[in-house]
Protein backbone atom coordinates (compact mmCIF):
# COMPACT_ATOMS: atom_id res chain seq x y z
CA UNK A 1 0.00 0.00 0.00
CA UNK A 2 1.14 3.57 -0.40
CA UNK A 3 0.01 6.79 1.48
CA UNK A 4 -1.62 9.13 -0.79
CA UNK A 5 -2.68 12.90 0.73
CA UNK A 6 -4.87 15.82 -0.35
CA UNK A 7 -2.68 18.94 -1.11
CA UNK A 8 -3.16 22.14 -1.74
CA UNK A 9 -0.59 24.50 -3.82
CA UNK A 10 -0.60 28.45 -4.15
CA UNK A 11 -1.51 29.78 -7.43
CA UNK A 12 0.58 33.02 -7.48
CA UNK A 13 -1.23 34.47 -10.57
CA UNK A 14 -4.33 34.15 -9.51
CA UNK A 15 -3.35 34.46 -6.02
CA UNK A 16 -5.21 31.78 -4.32
CA UNK A 17 -4.57 28.39 -2.93
CA UNK A 18 -5.75 25.74 -5.50
CA UNK A 19 -6.79 22.08 -4.86
CA UNK A 20 -8.30 19.10 -6.76
CA UNK A 21 -10.08 15.61 -6.10
CA UNK A 22 -6.79 14.53 -6.89
CA UNK A 23 -4.36 12.77 -3.80
CA UNK A 24 -0.49 12.81 -3.97
CA UNK A 25 2.37 11.12 -2.76
CA UNK A 26 4.45 13.55 -0.44
CA UNK A 27 7.16 13.08 -3.06
CA UNK A 28 4.98 14.66 -6.01
CA UNK A 29 3.23 17.08 -3.49
CA UNK A 30 6.61 18.23 -2.88
CA UNK A 31 7.96 17.80 -6.51
CA UNK A 32 4.92 20.93 -7.24
CA UNK A 33 5.36 22.68 -4.38
CA UNK A 34 2.06 21.86 -2.71
CA UNK A 35 0.79 21.63 0.61
CA UNK A 36 -0.04 18.19 2.38
CA UNK A 37 -3.62 19.02 3.87
CA UNK A 38 -3.75 17.41 7.58
CA UNK A 39 -5.66 14.52 8.19
CA UNK A 40 -6.21 13.05 4.13
CA UNK A 41 -3.81 10.09 4.36
CA UNK A 42 -5.26 7.20 2.44
CA UNK A 43 -3.36 3.91 1.81
CA UNK A 44 -4.15 2.84 -1.85
CA UNK A 45 -3.37 0.37 -4.24
CA UNK A 46 0.30 0.92 -5.58
CA UNK A 47 -1.45 0.27 -9.05
CA UNK A 48 -3.85 2.92 -8.86
CA UNK A 49 -1.16 5.84 -8.70
CA UNK A 50 -0.25 7.28 -12.03
CA UNK A 51 3.42 7.71 -13.25
CA UNK A 52 3.79 11.47 -11.43
CA UNK A 53 2.73 10.01 -7.86
CA UNK A 54 -0.98 11.05 -8.80
CA UNK A 55 -4.40 9.09 -7.05
CA UNK A 56 -7.75 9.85 -8.53
CA UNK A 57 -10.44 9.09 -5.59
CA UNK A 58 -13.27 9.57 -8.20
CA UNK A 59 -12.01 8.08 -11.72
CA UNK A 60 -13.73 9.84 -14.61
CA UNK A 61 -17.46 8.77 -15.73
CA UNK A 62 -18.25 8.62 -19.76
CA UNK A 63 -20.29 12.05 -19.50
CA UNK A 64 -17.92 13.91 -16.95
CA UNK A 65 -15.42 16.04 -18.65
CA UNK A 66 -11.87 15.61 -18.94
CA UNK A 67 -9.25 16.76 -15.35
CA UNK A 68 -10.01 17.20 -12.09
CA UNK A 69 -11.98 19.94 -11.30
CA UNK A 70 -9.88 22.44 -8.77
CA UNK A 71 -11.38 24.54 -6.58
CA UNK A 72 -9.91 28.10 -5.02
CA UNK A 73 -9.55 29.31 -1.88
CA UNK A 74 -8.21 32.91 -0.82
CA UNK A 75 -4.92 33.54 1.25
CA UNK A 76 -6.64 34.63 4.57
CA UNK A 77 -6.65 38.34 5.55
CA UNK A 78 -5.71 39.08 9.47
CA UNK A 79 -8.21 38.34 11.18
CA UNK A 80 -11.33 38.91 8.22
CA UNK A 81 -10.11 35.89 6.86
CA UNK A 82 -11.80 35.85 2.97
CA UNK A 83 -13.55 39.14 3.60
CA UNK A 84 -12.91 42.62 1.72
CA UNK A 85 -14.05 45.84 1.10
CA UNK A 86 -15.29 44.38 -1.84
CA UNK A 87 -17.20 42.08 -0.52
CA UNK A 88 -21.25 42.11 -0.46
CA UNK A 89 -21.17 41.16 3.14
CA UNK A 90 -19.28 44.20 4.26
CA UNK A 91 -20.14 46.51 2.24
CA UNK A 92 -22.44 49.18 3.78
CA UNK A 93 -24.52 51.14 0.67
Amino acid sequence: MVIVHSYKRWDISRDVYVTTRLKGTPNYITSIRGEIMLNTAEDVDPSRIDDQGRYDPEPLRRHASAGAPASTQRAPVSQGLFASKHSRRYHRE
